[in-house]
């Protein structure tokens, strides 16, 4: 019987996926059914929501399986599939998919950005830009939060974004900031970048949840 198994998983007729309580085996039919479920939902989903990267991993997880497969086994299905789907750590979409701006979604892209980098580190609110889109602020919407899909503006908190070129500026000038003397005071940090306090805290908060900088009562040091 093993050996029958075996010579089924090397002929990629049944794939095994390991998990905590032993193996599991997979038809090759049932993961070409699996295949084609999801290249129909991100077909859809690219359709309707041409300006996002992908679809959530763990939406796509309840839209092809409910509650009714294991994690670890979604994951291997995921990997099998890896030459029909692109992945990141948190979304899926077609291989071949690209986003694509029409005319007027590229020049409100090409202004929400200016308007980020005139802004530097004393970003407006998000929902004072869009409001400035009159009509087109549905639009506007869709291409601020695809810009934040693509990493082109990092979101810091609820209420603060910064443009991805002024987010690399600020972690370096923490990280020197750091190095020169072993660690660095919140007033530093603002002074530095040229914002206010409430900006200041915002990023540095920022930086130790992501554990980039790491709080020692009222200073800072490089997390590692």
């Amino acid at each position: 019987m093993d050996n029958i198994l075996n010579t089924l998983i090397e002929d990629k007729k049944v794939y095994e996926i390991k998990i905590s309580e032993g193996s599991v085996y997979i038809h090759k039919n049932y993961i070409e059914k699996i295949q084609k479920d999801i290249e129909m939902q991100l077909e859809e989903y690219h359709r309707l929501n041409p300006l996002k990267v992908g679809i959530l991993k763990e939406e796509l997880k309840t839209k092809i399986f409910g509650k009714n497969v294991k994690q670890k086994i979604y994951d291997e299905i995921l990997i099998i599939l890896n030459d029909s789907i692109n992945m990141s750590e948190n979304y899926i979409w077609k291989k071949g998919f690209e986003i694509k701006f029409d005319k007027r979604q590229e020049y409100i892209k090409n202004e929400i950005l200016n308007i980020y980098k005139n802004a530097a580190f004393q970003p407006p609110k998000v929902e004072d830009i869009l409001k400035g889109y009159g009509k087109e602020e549905k639009t506007a919407k869709m291409v601020f939060e695809c810009l934040v899909d693509i990493d082109e503006i990092i979101k810091i908190n609820e209420e603060m974004y910064l443009l991805k070129e002024k987010y690399l500026e600020a972690k370096n000038i923490a990280k020197n900031l750091i190095k020169e003397k072993g660690f660095m005071t919140t007033g530093e940090f603002r002074d530095k970048v040229g914002t206010s306090r409430k900006y200041a805290v915002a990023l540095l908060e920022h930086f130790d949840s992501i554990k980039f900088t790491k709080r020692l009562e009222d200073k800072r040091i490089l997390y590692r």
